[in-house]
């Protein structure tokens, strides 16, 4: 009795609550739907319309609201639509907000879809698409041909998505037809590209590797496709791991793609990846891969790269992953470096500090400068190679300053110093020759040292295109040296076909070396196949001993038959004769 009683109570309470909650659902309900419904019989101004549609951009919205709203929001002109689709751009994220806005989308597509493409100025580049797939979804129903048409006028980063939901909204429609309509607008590739991934999807979740062959066997740009390739090799990662690896470098993938695939897969786990590539053994290592591996992870975390490639088996291929490693990481990450320098391997660490100081080198190469003088103590290290190469560097962008700090801070007289100058000085002489000349000559140690520095001094201004600044200090260059560089300077100006010019230099040369300079002028340009000049340059010797003596030494050494032809030949001989 006292059961049947207690029982009778609780449904009586039960059935009280439920009544209560519908009645109050409906009086909301009904409240919000005739605040709505009577939106129609007031005055349409900004502070009006604000005010009647507050709420629909609220949390207060329920499930139940939509049916007045729907009602309402379908009495809305044009001009109201835009507004609320306006004011719903800059209101907090909330869960009925994006509901609301394709339902304003939705019912100003069907006004004017081109005034729904324009209200959607206002919103971010990602909530601006999804809403573009709505109204060209809407669109293509009434209007398949404007649709297609207007999507195609739509930038690029935009195109292929609103296409796609033009093309889901139209899946029913006879392929053949939808073919036809999508070539007349010229995005039959974007309709095939889409039914493809329709394919793909359908084998995706049992067969992975055949949904990768069917994307990568296609006719698509890769590039177009990447997100769909992700999401492939995540779900075959799943079922077979790091081994995928070597399908996806065997497929016949763009390297770009490759590289990105491979990245996204061993990026889970690097330590892992690095130990499948080494493999069981030395010999099964896939030394190519295990060098990307390395690469992508020297990007994101060199110093989880390093200990690992420590941790591997004293081998050839830790050898190999070291050398990648600390190279690349003394391109990206300089200041690291230098202050890991011991922690490097000795065979690599001269080459690394060179490396890393001259990225260091690029914003203040005094200081880096300054800086590395303190590593001359380490063992396996080189500051004089490292200082070479900032210097080199350097004096491509500052020349006066990079001369300045070697002659300031390298022993007068010291082959270091002689090194330097000659890296220096060839682009000084670019901005001062005489001056340059003048240092060449005034720092001369000896003519065992290569290069010698008025050599560098003529050959830059000779690759610059400066032939008569470099022909007036011919007078500069040591006498011992002079015979030379007159020799290169004839020929540069043989070669730009100013033929009077490589005569009138021989005029600064004593008479006994006459014949050397023409016939090493001929000679070197043989190199250039320049044969027509070489020619002109011995019909032009005034001297005909020397001319006689030039030509019979070109025929004499064999560049007769294989550089002339028979007439120029048989110029050559009657010159010996003379």
């Amino acid at each position: 009795m006292r059961t049947t009683l207690l029982a009778g109570l609780l449904i009586g309470v039960a059935v009280g609550v439920v009544a209560y909650l519908i009645t109050v659902w409906t009086t909301n309900s009904s409240h919000f739907g005739e605040g709505l419904s009577s939106y129609t019989t007031e005055s349409t101004d900004s502070t009006n319309l604000t005010k009647r549609f507050d709420r629909i951009f609220s949390d207060e919205l329920s499930q139940s609201d939509f049916v007045g709203l729907t009602k309402s929001l379908s009495t809305l002109d044009q001009h109201d639509l835009m507004k609320l689709i306006k004011k719903s751009s800059t209101q907090p994220k909330n869960t009925r907000l994006y509901t609301v806005q394709e339902m304003l989308v939705e019912f100003l597509v069907h006004i004017s879809p081109e005034e729904a493409i324009a209200s959607l100025a206002d919103f971010d580049e990602y909530r601006r698409l999804v809403l573009l797939r709505v109204v060209f979804a809407y669109w293509s129903k009434t209007d398949l041909e404007q649709a297609l048409s207007a999507a195609t006028e739509l930038p690029q980063s935009e195109q292929l998505s609103v296409l796609r939901a033009i093309f889901a909204e139209q899946n029913n429609l006879y392929s053949e037809e939808l073919l036809s309509i999508s070539s007349k607008h010229s995005v039959e590739s974007e309709l095939e590209a889409w039914q493809r991934e329709l394919e793909i999807y359908a084998v995706l979740d049992q067969e992975p590797a055949k949904a990768f062959d069917l994307l990568s066997d296609d006719e698509i740009d890769d590039t177009q496709q990447l997100d769909l390739y992700r999401q492939i090799v995540d779900q075959w990662y799943q079922l077979e791991g790091l081994n995928i690896i070597s399908q996806i470098r065997n497929a016949g993938l763009s390297a770009g793609l490759r590289g990105e695939l491979f990245d996204f897969v061993t990026a889970r786990d690097r330590v892992a990846a690095l130990n499948y590539l080494f493999g069981d053994s030395e010999q099964n290592a896939q030394l190519s891969l295990a060098r990307n591996l390395i690469g992508y992870w020297v990007e994101d975390n060199a110093e989880e790269a390093f200990q690992a490639v420590q941790d591997l088996p004293n081998s050839q291929f830790r050898n190999s992953m070291m050398q990648r490693l600390v190279f690349d990481w003394a391109e990206t990450d300089p200041d690291a470096v230098l202050e890991r320098l011991m922690d490097i391997p000795r065979y690599y660490r001269s080459n690394v500090l060179s490396t890393a100081a001259a990225e260091l080198a690029q914003n203040n190469p005094k200081d880096v400068l300054d800086r590395i003088s303190s590593f001359r103590s380490f063992p396996g290290t080189n500051v004089d190679s490292a200082t070479r190469t900032i210097i080199r560097n350097w004096s491509n962008e500052e020349p006066r300053q990079s001369l300045e700090w070697v002659q300031t801070n390298t022993k007068k007289g010291s082959t270091f110093r002689n090194e330097l100058l000659s890296e220096v000085l060839g682009e000084y002489a670019l901005e001062d020759p005489k001056q340059a000349m003048s240092i060449a000559v005034q720092e001369f140690i000896s003519d065992d040292l290569y290069p010698s520095l008025d050599s560098s001094v003529i050959r830059s201004l000779l690759y610059a295109d400066r032939l008569d600044t470099a022909k007036e200090l011919l007078g500069q260059v040591r006498d011992e040296n002079r015979l030379s560089q007159t020799i290169d300077v004839g020929v540069a100006f043989a070669k730009k076909n100013r033929i009077d010019d490589v005569i009138a230099l021989s005029s600064s040369i004593s008479k006994d070396s006459k014949s050397d300079y023409f016939y090493q002028v001929a000679t070197l340009l043989t190199i250039y196949d320049r044969a027509s000049e070489i020619m002109e340059v011995i019909s032009k010797i005034p001297i005909a001993e020397v001319r006689s003596d030039v030509a019979k030494q070109l025929l004499s050494v064999g560049y007769g038959d294989s550089t002339f032809t028979t007439e120029q030949v048989e110029t050559l001989r009657s010159y010996v004769s003379e």
